[in-house]
Protein backbone atom coordinates (compact mmCIF):
# COMPACT_ATOMS: atom_id res chain seq x y z
CA UNK A 1 0.00 0.00 0.00
CA UNK A 2 1.17 3.98 -0.39
CA UNK A 3 0.83 4.15 3.23
CA UNK A 4 3.08 2.58 6.01
CA UNK A 5 2.20 -1.40 6.41
CA UNK A 6 -0.72 -1.01 9.44
CA UNK A 7 -1.78 -4.61 10.10
CA UNK A 8 -5.35 -3.14 11.07
CA UNK A 9 -5.34 -2.11 7.87
CA UNK A 10 -4.76 -5.44 5.70
CA UNK A 11 -8.33 -6.33 5.76
CA UNK A 12 -9.26 -3.82 4.09
CA UNK A 13 -6.71 -3.54 1.52
CA UNK A 14 -7.00 -7.85 0.60
CA UNK A 15 -11.10 -6.33 0.45
CA UNK A 16 -10.57 -3.99 -1.87
CA UNK A 17 -8.36 -6.13 -3.61
CA UNK A 18 -11.10 -8.95 -4.05
CA UNK A 19 -13.88 -5.89 -5.06
CA UNK A 20 -11.44 -4.39 -8.06
CA UNK A 21 -11.24 -8.52 -9.44
CA UNK A 22 -15.03 -8.62 -9.41
CA UNK A 23 -14.93 -5.06 -11.54
CA UNK A 24 -16.63 -7.44 -14.60
CA UNK A 25 -19.97 -7.92 -13.24
CA UNK A 26 -20.16 -5.03 -10.32
CA UNK A 27 -20.10 -2.42 -13.07
CA UNK A 28 -22.85 -3.56 -15.49
CA UNK A 29 -25.10 -4.19 -12.19
CA UNK A 30 -24.34 -0.74 -11.23
CA UNK A 31 -26.00 0.24 -13.85
CA UNK A 32 -29.20 -1.77 -13.79
CA UNK A 33 -29.35 -1.05 -10.34
CA UNK A 34 -29.54 2.96 -11.02
CA UNK A 35 -32.50 2.34 -13.77
CA UNK A 36 -34.22 0.36 -11.33
CA UNK A 37 -34.40 2.40 -8.45
CA UNK A 38 -34.27 6.45 -9.58
CA UNK A 39 -34.06 7.66 -5.93
CA UNK A 40 -30.80 5.59 -5.64
CA UNK A 41 -29.58 7.29 -9.07
CA UNK A 42 -30.73 10.61 -8.15
CA UNK A 43 -28.89 10.27 -4.49
CA UNK A 44 -25.92 9.61 -6.64
CA UNK A 45 -25.73 12.34 -9.70
CA UNK A 46 -24.49 15.49 -7.40
CA UNK A 47 -21.27 13.06 -6.66
CA UNK A 48 -20.78 13.09 -10.15
CA UNK A 49 -18.54 15.99 -10.84
CA UNK A 50 -15.67 15.01 -8.19
CA UNK A 51 -16.35 11.66 -8.62
CA UNK A 52 -15.31 11.85 -12.07
CA UNK A 53 -12.41 13.77 -10.83
CA UNK A 54 -10.90 11.06 -9.15
CA UNK A 55 -11.46 8.25 -11.44
CA UNK A 56 -9.16 10.55 -13.62
CA UNK A 57 -7.02 11.48 -10.66
CA UNK A 58 -6.66 7.90 -9.91
CA UNK A 59 -6.05 6.67 -13.60
CA UNK A 60 -3.26 9.25 -14.51
CA UNK A 61 -1.80 8.00 -11.29
CA UNK A 62 -1.10 5.19 -12.58
CA UNK A 63 0.84 6.17 -15.95
CA UNK A 64 4.44 7.28 -16.35
CA UNK A 65 4.95 10.21 -17.42
CA UNK A 66 8.08 9.71 -19.54
CA UNK A 67 6.43 6.52 -21.11
CA UNK A 68 3.52 8.63 -22.11
CA UNK A 69 5.54 11.20 -23.48
CA UNK A 70 7.87 8.85 -25.34
CA UNK A 71 4.67 6.85 -26.93
CA UNK A 72 2.47 10.31 -27.77
CA UNK A 73 5.34 12.12 -29.90
CA UNK A 74 5.70 9.10 -32.16
CA UNK A 75 4.71 10.69 -35.92
CA UNK A 76 1.71 7.38 -36.18
CA UNK A 77 0.42 8.32 -33.33
CA UNK A 78 -0.32 11.89 -33.41
CA UNK A 79 -1.59 10.86 -36.98
CA UNK A 80 -4.39 8.23 -35.09
CA UNK A 81 -5.04 11.06 -32.77
CA UNK A 82 -6.19 13.23 -35.54
CA UNK A 83 -7.77 10.16 -37.53
CA UNK A 84 -9.82 9.49 -33.97
CA UNK A 85 -10.51 13.26 -32.56
CA UNK A 86 -11.54 14.67 -35.55
CA UNK A 87 -11.86 12.98 -38.95
CA UNK A 88 -14.25 9.94 -37.38
CA UNK A 89 -16.38 12.24 -35.33
CA UNK A 90 -17.34 14.68 -37.95
CA UNK A 91 -17.68 11.74 -40.20
CA UNK A 92 -19.98 9.95 -37.48
CA UNK A 93 -21.94 13.31 -36.95
CA UNK A 94 -22.41 13.73 -40.55
CA UNK A 95 -23.58 10.53 -40.91
CA UNK A 96 -26.27 11.07 -37.92
CA UNK A 97 -26.90 14.19 -39.02
CA UNK A 98 -28.10 12.97 -42.85
CA UNK A 99 -30.07 10.64 -40.48
CA UNK A 100 -32.17 12.45 -38.86
CA UNK A 101 -32.80 14.49 -41.70
CA UNK A 102 -33.99 11.01 -43.27
CA UNK A 103 -36.15 10.51 -40.37
CA UNK A 104 -38.09 13.76 -39.41
CA UNK A 105 -39.67 12.61 -35.95
CA UNK A 106 -35.80 11.31 -34.65
CA UNK A 107 -35.32 13.58 -31.64
CA UNK A 108 -32.63 16.43 -31.63
CA UNK A 109 -31.02 15.40 -28.62
CA UNK A 110 -29.86 12.12 -30.42
CA UNK A 111 -27.80 14.40 -32.34
CA UNK A 112 -26.83 16.89 -29.61
CA UNK A 113 -25.71 13.60 -27.39
CA UNK A 114 -23.71 12.03 -29.94
CA UNK A 115 -22.02 15.08 -31.32
CA UNK A 116 -20.30 15.42 -27.13
CA UNK A 117 -19.69 11.64 -27.41
CA UNK A 118 -17.98 11.40 -30.53
CA UNK A 119 -15.69 14.11 -29.94
CA UNK A 120 -15.05 13.06 -26.12
CA UNK A 121 -11.72 11.52 -25.04
CA UNK A 122 -11.36 7.98 -24.64
CA UNK A 123 -12.66 6.28 -21.82
CA UNK A 124 -9.89 5.63 -18.85
CA UNK A 125 -10.65 2.39 -18.33
CA UNK A 126 -9.16 1.30 -21.70
CA UNK A 127 -5.63 0.72 -20.54
CA UNK A 128 -6.72 -1.97 -18.51
CA UNK A 129 -9.11 -3.48 -20.91
CA UNK A 130 -6.04 -3.76 -23.35
CA UNK A 131 -4.50 -5.72 -21.51
CA UNK A 132 -7.19 -7.70 -20.68
CA UNK A 133 -8.48 -8.71 -24.16
CA UNK A 134 -4.32 -8.85 -25.03
CA UNK A 135 -4.38 -5.88 -27.13
CA UNK A 136 -1.55 -3.31 -27.70
CA UNK A 137 -1.21 -1.40 -23.89
CA UNK A 138 1.07 1.76 -24.96
CA UNK A 139 -0.60 2.67 -28.54
CA UNK A 140 -4.29 2.87 -26.01
CA UNK A 141 -1.92 4.78 -23.28
CA UNK A 142 -0.81 7.03 -26.24
CA UNK A 143 -4.27 7.30 -27.90
CA UNK A 144 -6.19 8.14 -24.36
CA UNK A 145 -3.66 10.37 -22.82
CA UNK A 146 -3.08 12.45 -26.56
CA UNK A 147 -6.41 11.90 -27.27
CA UNK A 148 -7.56 13.36 -23.77
CA UNK A 149 -5.13 16.61 -24.34
CA UNK A 150 -6.48 17.09 -27.61
CA UNK A 151 -10.59 16.65 -27.03
CA UNK A 152 -10.22 19.91 -24.57
CA UNK A 153 -9.11 21.65 -27.29
CA UNK A 154 -11.55 20.75 -29.97
CA UNK A 155 -14.66 19.55 -27.76
CA UNK A 156 -15.95 22.83 -26.62
CA UNK A 157 -16.16 24.62 -30.22
CA UNK A 158 -17.36 21.26 -31.58
CA UNK A 159 -20.34 21.03 -29.41
CA UNK A 160 -20.93 24.96 -29.28
CA UNK A 161 -21.34 24.38 -33.55
CA UNK A 162 -22.62 21.17 -33.67
CA UNK A 163 -25.09 20.89 -30.59
CA UNK A 164 -25.50 24.18 -29.06
CA UNK A 165 -28.67 22.52 -27.41
CA UNK A 166 -26.20 20.06 -25.61
CA UNK A 167 -25.74 22.67 -22.66
CA UNK A 168 -25.80 26.07 -21.64
CA UNK A 169 -22.74 26.97 -21.63
CA UNK A 170 -20.45 28.98 -24.12
CA UNK A 171 -17.49 26.98 -25.69
CA UNK A 172 -15.00 29.54 -23.72
CA UNK A 173 -16.52 28.45 -20.79
CA UNK A 174 -17.08 24.86 -20.91
CA UNK A 175 -13.46 24.79 -22.50
CA UNK A 176 -11.96 26.73 -19.43
CA UNK A 177 -14.09 24.02 -16.98
CA UNK A 178 -12.65 21.00 -19.01
CA UNK A 179 -8.84 22.38 -18.60
CA UNK A 180 -9.18 22.98 -14.93
CA UNK A 181 -11.13 19.36 -14.12
CA UNK A 182 -8.08 17.23 -16.25
CA UNK A 183 -5.39 19.73 -15.08
CA UNK A 184 -6.60 19.55 -11.79
CA UNK A 185 -6.80 15.92 -11.83
CA UNK A 186 -3.39 15.17 -13.62
CA UNK A 187 -2.04 17.90 -10.47
CA UNK A 188 -3.34 15.30 -7.90
CA UNK A 189 -2.00 12.35 -9.71
CA UNK A 190 1.52 14.30 -10.08
CA UNK A 191 1.71 15.27 -6.05
CA UNK A 192 1.06 11.48 -5.17
CA UNK A 193 3.39 10.04 -7.58
CA UNK A 194 6.24 12.70 -6.46
CA UNK A 195 5.27 12.26 -2.73
CA UNK A 196 4.97 8.40 -2.32
CA UNK A 197 7.15 7.32 -4.91
CA UNK A 198 6.66 5.42 -8.50
CA UNK A 199 7.15 1.83 -6.96
CA UNK A 200 4.95 2.70 -4.01
CA UNK A 201 1.96 3.44 -6.23
CA UNK A 202 2.51 0.69 -8.12
CA UNK A 203 2.36 -1.43 -5.61
CA UNK A 204 -0.93 -0.41 -4.45
CA UNK A 205 -2.19 -1.25 -8.02
CA UNK A 206 -4.81 -3.91 -6.68
CA UNK A 207 -6.16 -1.28 -3.91
CA UNK A 208 -6.42 1.15 -6.12
CA UNK A 209 -8.27 -0.98 -8.41
CA UNK A 210 -10.55 -1.88 -5.42
CA UNK A 211 -10.68 2.07 -5.12
CA UNK A 212 -11.88 2.38 -8.66
CA UNK A 213 -14.42 0.30 -8.77
CA UNK A 214 -16.24 1.79 -6.12
CA UNK A 215 -15.62 5.39 -7.41
CA UNK A 216 -17.51 3.83 -11.05
CA UNK A 217 -20.16 1.90 -8.97
CA UNK A 218 -21.14 5.97 -7.47
CA UNK A 219 -20.64 6.84 -11.82
CA UNK A 220 -22.72 4.16 -12.93
CA UNK A 221 -25.88 5.13 -10.71
CA UNK A 222 -25.19 8.95 -11.31
CA UNK A 223 -25.44 8.17 -14.70
CA UNK A 224 -28.52 6.14 -14.80
CA UNK A 225 -30.48 9.21 -13.38
CA UNK A 226 -33.82 10.05 -15.16
CA UNK A 227 -33.49 6.51 -16.92
CA UNK A 228 -35.80 4.46 -15.30
CA UNK A 229 -38.75 6.91 -15.27
CA UNK A 230 -38.04 7.82 -19.10
CA UNK A 231 -38.34 4.29 -20.12
CA UNK A 232 -41.24 4.21 -18.56
CA UNK A 233 -42.52 6.91 -19.83
CA UNK A 234 -41.39 7.05 -23.25
CA UNK A 235 -40.22 3.78 -24.12
CA UNK A 236 -39.97 4.04 -27.56
CA UNK A 237 -38.38 7.12 -27.47
CA UNK A 238 -35.26 6.06 -25.15
CA UNK A 239 -35.10 2.55 -27.23
CA UNK A 240 -34.01 5.11 -30.30
CA UNK A 241 -31.03 6.87 -28.07
CA UNK A 242 -30.04 3.36 -27.05
CA UNK A 243 -30.02 2.25 -30.87
CA UNK A 244 -28.09 5.31 -32.19
CA UNK A 245 -25.83 4.90 -28.64
CA UNK A 246 -24.91 1.41 -29.66
CA UNK A 247 -24.74 2.11 -32.94
CA UNK A 248 -22.45 4.99 -32.74
CA UNK A 249 -20.00 3.07 -30.34
CA UNK A 250 -19.96 0.37 -32.96
CA UNK A 251 -19.38 2.69 -35.90
CA UNK A 252 -16.38 4.72 -34.11
CA UNK A 253 -14.81 1.47 -33.40
CA UNK A 254 -14.79 -0.13 -36.87
CA UNK A 255 -13.25 3.85 -38.05
CA UNK A 256 -10.43 3.09 -35.18
CA UNK A 257 -9.78 -0.52 -37.06
CA UNK A 258 -9.54 1.49 -40.42
CA UNK A 259 -6.03 2.62 -39.00
CA UNK A 260 -4.53 -0.40 -39.13
CA UNK A 261 -2.37 0.56 -42.27
CA UNK A 262 -0.64 3.19 -40.23
CA UNK A 263 -0.74 1.58 -36.46
CA UNK A 264 -0.08 -1.91 -37.43
CA UNK A 265 -2.71 -4.87 -36.96
CA UNK A 266 -1.25 -5.31 -33.57
CA UNK A 267 -1.99 -2.13 -31.95
CA UNK A 268 -5.77 -1.37 -34.36
CA UNK A 269 -7.19 -3.38 -31.85
CA UNK A 270 -6.37 -0.74 -29.30
CA UNK A 271 -7.44 2.30 -31.46
CA UNK A 272 -10.73 0.46 -31.92
CA UNK A 273 -11.34 0.55 -27.95
CA UNK A 274 -10.36 3.71 -27.57
CA UNK A 275 -12.39 5.16 -30.43
CA UNK A 276 -15.59 3.32 -29.60
CA UNK A 277 -15.55 3.92 -26.10
CA UNK A 278 -15.30 7.52 -25.36
CA UNK A 279 -15.35 9.67 -21.98
CA UNK A 280 -18.76 11.32 -22.24
CA UNK A 281 -18.78 11.73 -18.35
CA UNK A 282 -15.47 14.58 -18.39
CA UNK A 283 -17.87 16.89 -20.21
CA UNK A 284 -21.11 16.32 -18.32
CA UNK A 285 -19.00 16.85 -15.32
CA UNK A 286 -17.43 20.19 -16.67
CA UNK A 287 -20.94 21.41 -17.80
CA UNK A 288 -22.30 20.84 -14.46
CA UNK A 289 -26.26 21.74 -14.31
CA UNK A 290 -26.25 23.20 -17.77
CA UNK A 291 -26.51 19.89 -19.44
CA UNK A 292 -29.88 19.22 -21.09
CA UNK A 293 -32.09 16.25 -19.99
CA UNK A 294 -31.84 14.73 -23.62
CA UNK A 295 -27.77 14.59 -23.45
CA UNK A 296 -28.05 13.16 -19.81
CA UNK A 297 -30.17 10.73 -21.59
CA UNK A 298 -27.42 9.61 -24.31
CA UNK A 299 -24.67 9.92 -21.72
CA UNK A 300 -26.41 7.20 -19.12
CA UNK A 301 -27.29 5.00 -22.05
CA UNK A 302 -24.04 4.89 -24.07
CA UNK A 303 -22.67 3.77 -20.27
CA UNK A 304 -24.27 0.12 -21.28
CA UNK A 305 -21.38 -1.22 -24.41
CA UNK A 306 -18.89 0.81 -21.78
CA UNK A 307 -19.75 -1.21 -18.77
CA UNK A 308 -20.25 -4.22 -21.08
CA UNK A 309 -16.84 -4.58 -22.52
CA UNK A 310 -15.03 -5.77 -19.27
CA UNK A 311 -17.70 -8.63 -18.92
CA UNK A 312 -17.14 -9.58 -22.28
CA UNK A 313 -13.53 -9.10 -22.15
CA UNK A 314 -13.33 -11.30 -19.01
CA UNK A 315 -15.37 -14.08 -20.46
CA UNK A 316 -12.98 -14.09 -23.68
CA UNK A 317 -9.75 -14.29 -20.96
CA UNK A 318 -11.28 -16.90 -19.27
CA UNK A 319 -12.41 -18.73 -22.69
CA UNK A 320 -8.53 -17.98 -23.83
CA UNK A 321 -7.09 -19.40 -20.22
CA UNK A 322 -9.55 -22.32 -20.85
CA UNK A 323 -8.55 -23.55 -24.67
CA UNK A 324 -4.91 -23.01 -23.82
CA UNK A 325 -4.86 -25.15 -20.43
CA UNK A 326 -6.62 -27.74 -22.31
CA UNK A 327 -4.36 -27.40 -25.19
CA UNK A 328 -1.10 -28.33 -22.62
CA UNK A 329 -3.05 -30.93 -21.27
Amino acid sequence: MIAPSLPILDPLARALALLGRQAPWVLPASLALGAAVPSLADLARPALPPVIFLILGFALMRVAPARAVAAITRARTLVAVAWQQLALPLAAVAVLAALQAAVPGLPRGVLDGATVFAFSAPVLSTIGLALLLRLDAPTATALLIAGGATSVMILPGAVDRLAPGAADLGAAALGLRLAALVGGAALMAAAVRRVFGAGRVEAAGPVFDGVFVILMVIFGLAAMDGVGPRLIARPGETAVYLVVALGLAALLAAGGLAMRPVLGAGAAGAAALCSGLRNMGLTVAAAGASVSDDVFLFFGLVQIPIYAVPAIGAALARRRDLVGSSKKH
